[in-house]
């Protein structure tokens, strides 16, 4: 158990908006300022509700794509001025880089969209074409893990108990997580920070 705990993991891997930018609140605002503008109420918790959690079902009622486009156009907008990185994930990064951690970005976004938000919030030199995967490069986004696989093939990892991942949302069917203590001890000592830190384990 105690050795478990203590091996290095041979690439961590951060997620883009909620655990590097603080991205998602400033959509979120966006969307009920944009409905509210049409005289429709909702309100920060119920984008959260429609959007995060993904219900279609509901979406389909309410929204259309041009709305969502021009949500999109609102939001950006917005980052110029509100988009900030995610308190103490700079800390976080350097700390790694200075113990020669290998670190890199997976994200549902496109890859145009990762490197603007993270040039935007200055942590753009922590990652380059080396160590940014964006959904463009699988057939399909998280929560399926084909991401977390194709880094991992790339990567040449050895072993999937040596693989990190640092998420905002969680990895599900056929990715088993566990919790890796020493990094996320070291982690949890950067005051305010605050995401999921589990070690995939197995993907099949």
């Amino acid at each position: 158990m105690d050795s478990e705990r203590h091996i290095k993991p041979e690439l961590i891997i951060f997620d883009n908006d909620g655990v590097l930018v603080d991205s998602e609140v400033i959509w979120h605002e966006q969307c009920a300022s944009y409905f509210a503008n049409k005289g429709i109420s909702v309100s920060i918790d119920d984008s959260i509700q429609f959007f995060y959690l993904r219900q279609e079902n509901i979406l389909a009622k309410i929204i259309t794509s041009d709305d969502v486009n021009r949500i999109r156009a609102l939001t950006e907008n917005a980052y110029l001025v509100q988009l900030k990185a995610v308190l103490g994930i700079e800390q976080v990064l350097q700390m790694l880089v200075n113990n020669d951690y290998k670190i890199c970005v997976a994200s549902n976004a496109d890859k145009p969209y990762i490197t603007h938000t993270l040039s935007l919030t200055h942590l753009n030199s922590y990652f380059d074409e080396d160590n940014l995967f964006s959904v463009d490069i699988v057939e399909k986004r998280k929560p399926a893990p084909d991401l977390f696989l194709h880094i991992a093939n790339l990567d040449q990892i050895s072993g999937f108990g040596k693989l990190l991942s640092l998420l905002h949302s969680k990895v599900s069917d056929g990715a088993e997580l566990k919790i890796n203590g020493r990094v996320e001890s070291e982690i949890s000592s950067i005051p305010k920070l605050a995401f999921n830190v589990s070690t995939i384990t197995r993907i099949s």
